[in-house]
């Protein structure tokens, strides 16, 4: 079985070498990173399996480097960081990672939070077999043997959704999808498209829930998944 890869982001040394050390006891390969000028260019080369991020780097700053990857990779992230308040948590979230964890910490339940979120990030117990299709030249979207017809603002709204699963877009986010222009508009306007939405796609899953409302945050779309 490959060995499993986990970058840590992190610049104070002591923590990193005990991160470390307890990722390496349980059979994870580990690269440790001490800022956060080379980051992105590290992902891309060494492409890891996770991805331990502190908040507060030298050369970049920890949200800024994970709404950057988001970009360009799905590997998930946990967000490692002093900073304590809810704000703090949802501008993480937001940012585009998968858990969020304070310092102080335990290393041990690190250790498992790392190990749950591959597991759900690796399940081959687990497949889509109910894939939502888009078709660009109809704009419509498709699951099973339904479908149903989007206007131009709703798919684009669901085309950003569906290409990054689980990742929660605040509403600024799918404003700047919306509208590339610019244009001031309120809250309620991005509301207002995402409820239309919600109700032609959620009709569609029968008790599944594909566009879900992450309170405080934003919105993400989740596949339907079933076991073998």
């Amino acid at each position: 079985m490959k060995q499993q890869h986990i970058m840590i982001i992190e610049d104070e040394a002591p923590i990193a070498e005990a991160i470390k050390r307890f990722l390496n006891h349980d059979g994870f390969h580990c690269t440790i990173l001490n800022n956060g000028l080379e980051a992105e260019q590290l992902v891309t080369r060494y492409q890891p399996d996770l991805i331990i991020l502190d908040i507060m780097l030298p050369g970049g700053d920890g949200i800024q480097i994970c709404q950057t990857l988001r970009q360009s990779t799905q590997v998930p992230i946990i967000l490692l960081t002093a900073r304590t308040s809810e704000s703090d948590r949802l501008e993480g979230l937001r940012a585009g990672a998968d858990d969020y964890i304070c310092k102080p910490f335990s290393a041990p339940e690190l250790v498992l939070r790392v190990k749950a979120i591959l597991r759900r990030a690796n399940n081959s117990d687990w497949v889509n077999k109910n894939a939502l299709t888009l078709d660009t030249g109809t704009q419509h979207a498709r699951l099973g043997n339904q479908e149903v017809e989007l206007t131009t603002v709703e798919f684009a709204l669901l085309s950003a959704l569906v290409e990054s699963p689980n990742r929660i877009f605040s509403r600024d986010k799918l404003m700047s999808v919306i509208y590339k222009d610019n244009r001031i508009v309120s809250d309620r306007t991005v509301d207002s498209h995402i409820s239309k939405l919600r109700k032609k796609i959620n009709s569609m899953a029968e008790q599944d829930e594909l566009i879900v409302s992450v309170y405080g945050a934003g919105y993400k779309y989740t596949p339907i998944v079933q076991p073998l």
